[in-house]
């Protein structure tokens, strides 16, 4: 599970516009670690289905805090990639912590970890 959140005070791409680079960049990072091993389904990536395969069994959850997202309240996003391609679904905190089973808490990022120096 990814939880990707905005920073509080930066004001160059968000992370919704960002999505795909700061994705194929982890999943590059962690593959050049050999941390997919560890992946569901990890012994199955071959070559050819690289990376697709790890995109769609992907939980990404976006977080806007407080005073980031257009309408100004906190907000978060399911982020599904079907064929590569991230679609969005917005829900509470509640409906996201459910969905990739997690306790609330795992979603709640202090504010000042947020911060743009």
């Amino acid at each position: 599970m990814v939880l990707c959140s905005q920073l509080v005070g930066y004001h160059g791409t968000s992370v919704t516009n960002g999505l795909e680079d700061i994705r194929d960049r982890l999943i590059e990072e962690l593959r050049s670690n050999g941390e997919l091993g560890e992946f569901k389904g990890g012994s199955r990536l071959t070559p050819s289905t690289f990376p697709f395969n790890v995109y769609e069994r992907m939980a990404w959850i976006e977080h806007y805090p407080a005073g980031t997202s257009l309408g100004g309240d906190p907000s978060y996003a399911y982020v599904r990639f079907a064929g590569g391609s991230p679609a969005w679904a917005y829900m509470t905190i509640e409906q996201a912590a459910k969905l990739c089973e997690v306790p609330v808490q795992f979603l709640q990022v202090d504010r000042e970890k947020l911060m743009y120096a």
